[in-house]
């Protein structure tokens, strides 16, 4: 069985696109946003989840090529576990009653990004937020997550 996104350890068939990112961060040239776009089942958020790793992971933590890290790690884990402090996560969420996903992302969870990302990390790296499924934003979201990345919010 394949672990979800944030707790799967393994990359395939994205490799050149992960080369791209570990390039632009030995470069100190990562974008401040990146969309990662395709078909369902691709990898886009088990790469998106492998980035915030790496980013959050102290240096002893990162693997020396590509954007592995230590899954044993304790940053590691709290991103796996969703509770890393510099990791927020956008998506569906599921009906209390069948378990079900909803069926779009609400407004007032892409407006907890802007507010999100004014804080000072919280452990003195980067600050990170995934939306998984952004196709799923309804229109007010969509407009919402434009608005931050138009008009990205002070860093601390």
């Amino acid at each position: 069985m394949i672990p979800p996104p944030r707790a799967n350890g393994r990359l395939l068939g994205l490799g050149s696109f992960e080369a791209t990112l570990r390039r632009w961060l030995d470069e100190n040239q990562l974008p401040p946003a990146l969309i990662f776009g395709g078909e369902a089942g691709i990898g886009k958020a088990t790469l998106a989840f492998r980035l915030a790793k790496f980013l959050l992971a102290p240096e002893s933590a990162r693997r020396d090529t590509g954007l592995g890290s230590d899954e044993t790690a304790p940053s590691t884990r709290r991103v796996i576990a969703g509770s890393h402090g510099d990791l927020l996560t956008v998506e569906r969420h599921r009906d209390a009653d069948n378990g079900k996903p909803a069926k779009e992302i609400a407004v007032e969870d892409v407006r907890k990004i802007a507010s999100f990302l004014r804080l000072s990390a919280a452990e003195g790296g980067w600050r990170v937020a995934i939306v998984d499924e952004a196709a799923h934003l309804n229109r007010a979201g969509q407009n919402a997550l434009l608005k931050i990345l138009e008009e990205p919010p002070p860093c601390s």
